[in-house]
């Protein structure tokens, strides 16, 4: 049987480390926090369709929507031929090749 692993004895995030691996770790938490924030949303769908809970619809800030999309999806924004986020606007170079 494997021994048992033990936490660190001290937090990751204040664990000194090259800047590169430091800037990996807060992608994958990054990455995380967005799954995370996902599996919370399907629930709140399912609740919606089993009518466990009513809509509170009010307008809302489109830019503001288009800015958190852009920070999420920033990397894959800079890859080549790829969508382009920009001060809250969209702009799609290319559609499925």
């Amino acid at each position: 049987m494997p021994p048992a692993c033990s936490p660190p004895p001290f937090p990751i995030r204040t664990t000194a480390c090259p800047p590169r691996r430091k800037k990996l770790v807060q992608h994958l938490d990054s990455s995380l926090r967005s799954a995370e924030d996902l599996i919370s949303d399907l629930l709140d769908i399912s609740r919606l369709e089993n009518g466990k809970i009513n809509p509170d619809a009010k307008p809302f800030a489109v830019n503001e929507l288009f800015d958190t999309l852009g920070a999420e999806f920033k990397a894959l924004a800079q890859g080549p031929g790829g969508w382009s986020f920009a001060s809250g606007a969209v702009r799609c170079a290319s559609i499925a090749t």
